[in-house]
């Protein structure tokens, strides 16, 4: 008899109903005790169905199907079975291996990381840290369990205290809340302690009367709302914020303030309830009321439960239709404490570690160092603790990576759903200013008009990251990161020293073509109030040294920039074995798209901004921005051996160069 079969009756009986794959024993030998070392087991191609005989079939099919791949029960569908010794490491300490099969389903544009099929109730890991796998009610809620998480945060993690009490911000004065007792709208006072709302409002059908600023909430409040209090009072707290009802979605001058405070608001609030689940706020919180969460598998095998488990459960948090919304961006961003409600399970995270249902830990011993390997950061921690020692404006450059290729339901709040991030940097640079989006930082002392100028002009140097391609977004100008749809990056940094030696004029034009040199003065009225309300346009005149070439063509490089090959201002280029060429980051439009296959020729404009280079075409009598590449450029000579760089060469040395007046928009 084989070491891996059944031995007792009672055993067999649990066999009865397997198929013949299924019942090998060296599968069978992985639901035995996890410790215990097993046999080889190389990973299979399997399909199967959710309406399969085999009881071990239907539960792998339902696994394979549970991140939203969609068909029917008797659908077969195709995952990968496997071991998953290398992919647990994170959960043991010392030398306990956490030996189980692995379970995965490969699909373009996703991560692949496989579930593993874990026993419930076994501990893992090593004294003084063990934890449990657990399989929850999928019908109830357990509200001490995230009344634990919470507590145990305030009262342990220093990371995750606010960086303000209430009363010291001008909050005060401005802050509105959902009384969830009574369901009054009232003003907050400075000892109120309340939760926050991140949810994206959807078509909002439910309610289709304006919302009150005073009074109580209308009948018709959306379900996800309406969960939302619900929670609030089960966590044993009194007062909910959410932007529906506590902004005056009427008054556009509140709007404006409320809208600059996102951070004090997120950040001052005792946790913030997100709803990670469906597209609009008819949806609801799944689990609190009527809204229900999916059933997890679950198999008996041997006398156990066997459930799957997904270590990265952020990562299906990315694939929600509340993270690819551009307001909720902030939200999670400034949030200390980050209760999801998804559609499987509820995930905690704060900026210290992160808890879920269906692994339990003790979290008196969660932050010692020998639990270490048990701990993941929030999803945006990192970006917060990175913000805080520098003093580099073009930080931002890491912020819009993420949040510029999120959507937004009116392309006009490009720059509206961002302020909360503006005014945490201002708070770490406060000569900080920003104009259409472009931060603008001069050191205290430094305030005289040509280094705004060159402040302004670094801000300019934005770059389209990776090889993401941008599309525009008319309501804004090209020469703002706000103008593109898509993730963009600063290459340098925006430091005192990286200021020197750039030479440029920058004016402003107003509504009746007048023109008004940027200083701080400028910046300063700016800062206050709408440029457009007090009458500026979009349009910027910028004096300062242009080379004038013609693009030709261009190739494709893996990191998603170009390797632009020009030719002189006159449209001549020799095709001789010794080629220039400079990197070339290129915003997406249809003619930069014909350079690159060849079948175009463009006259274009580079403006030079210190070490890199503004690629600009021309659009009647304005010029539009078109893409960034660096002044300093490669010589390649080409012969029977490999390429060989020639040379290293400033663009000036090559093409002509005057000072002259663009205008840009």
């Amino acid at each position: 008899m084989s070491d891996y079969q059944a031995t007792d009756t009672g055993e067999c009986s649990d066999m009865l109903d397997l198929c013949s794959e299924c019942s090998r024993p060296e599968v069978l030998a992985y639901f035995s005790d996890i410790e215990v070392e097993k046999p080889s087991f190389e990973t299979t191609v399997r399909r199967s169905s959710r309406s399969s005989r085999c009881r071990l079939c239907r539960f792998f099919a339902t696994v394979a199907t549970a991140k939203g791949l969609l068909v029917n029960d008797r659908t077969e569908v195709e995952y990968e079975l496997g071991i998953g010794q290398q992919d647990v490491e994170r959960f043991v300490e010392g030398d306990l291996e956490l030996c189980c099969l692995t379970l995965g389903v490969a699909r373009p544009g996703t991560i692949y990381i496989p579930w593993l099929i874990v026993p419930v109730g076994t501990l893992i890991g090593s004294d003084p840290v063990t934890c449990q796998f657990h399989q929850f009610h999928h019908d109830a809620i357990d509200y001490n369990v995230c009344r634990d998480w919470i507590r145990h945060c305030q009262d342990h993690h220093a990371n995750c205290r606010e960086p303000f009490r209430l009363e010291q911000t001008e909050l005060i004065g401005h802050l509105r809340l959902i009384d969830c007792a009574t369901r009054d709208i009232i003003n907050a006072s400075k000892e109120s302690v309340y939760v926050a709302l991140s949810y994206v409002w959807g078509d909002d059908t439910q309610s289709d009367s304006l919302p009150p600023i005073r009074g109580c909430l209308p009948e018709d409040t959306p379900t996800t709302i309406n969960d939302a209090i619900d929670v609030v009072l089960r966590m044993r707290r009194r007062y909910l914020w959410v932007d529906k009802y506590c902004v005056d979605q009427t008054d556009e001058a509140d709007k404006a303030i409320q809208l600059a405070m996102m951070d004090r608001v997120y950040s001052c609030a005792d946790f913030t309830i997100i709803a990670a689940a469906g597209e609009g706020s008819s949806y609801g919180l799944p689990g609190v009321n009527k809204t229900q969460r999916r059933v997890t598998a679950s198999v008996k095998i041997r006398g156990k439960t066997w459930i799957p488990f997904w270590r990265y459960q952020r990562y299906s948090i990315l694939r929600t239709m509340w993270a690819t919304r551009g307001w909720t961006y902030q939200e999670a961003l400034f949030s200390r404490r980050r209760l999801f409600f998804t559609d499987e399970a509820i995930y905690f995270e704060c900026n210290t570690w992160d808890q879920r249902e269906t692994l339990q830990c003790d979290l008196r011993k969660m932050d010692s160092a020998a639990a270490a390997h048990l701990r993941l950061t929030g999803l945006y921690s990192e970006h917060i603790a990175s913000t805080k020692v520098t003093d580099d404006p073009l930080v931002l450059g890491m912020y819009l990576r993420d949040y510029n290729s999120k959507q937004l339901s009116r392309q006009s709040d490009a720059i509206n759903a961002l302020r909360g991030v503006f005014r945490f940097l201002q708070d770490y640079m406060p000569t900080l200013q920003f104009f259409y989006g472009i931060p603008v930082w001069i050191p205290t002392g430094n305030e005289n008009g040509n280094k705004v100028n060159q402040a302004f002009a670094i801000g300019l140097c934005w770059r389209n990251y990776g090889d993401q391609r941008l599309t525009r977004r008319h309501t804004f100008p090209s020469w703002s990161w706000a103008g593109w749809q898509g993730p963009v990056e600063y290459p340098g940094s925006g430091s005192t020293e990286d200021l020197e030696g750039i030479d440029v004029q920058i004016w402003l034009q107003k509504k009746k073509g007048e023109l008004e040199r940027l200083d701080a003065t400028v910046l300063e009225k700016l800062a206050v109030h709408n440029p457009e309300a007090i009458g500026y346009t979009p349009e910027l005149c910028i004096e300062a040294t242009t080379v004038d070439f013609m693009l030709c063509s261009a190739s494709l490089k893996d990191d998603g920039s170009q390797f632009v090959f020009f030719a002189n201002h006159q449209g001549s280029w020799d095709p001789s074995p010794t080629t220039l060429e400079w990197v070339t980051f290129f915003e997406q439009q249809e003619r930069m798209r014909d350079v690159v296959s060849g079948s175009l020729e463009l006259k274009a404009t580079g403006l030079l901004i210190g070490r890199m280079v503004l690629l600009l075409v021309s659009d009647g009598d304005y010029m539009e921005r078109r893409g960034l590449m660096g002044r300093f450029g490669s010589m390649y000579r080409f012969g029977s051996s490999a390429e060989q760089v020639y040379g290293i060469f400033d663009i000036r040395d090559f093409f002509p160069t005057r000072r002259q007046k663009i205008f840009l928009r």
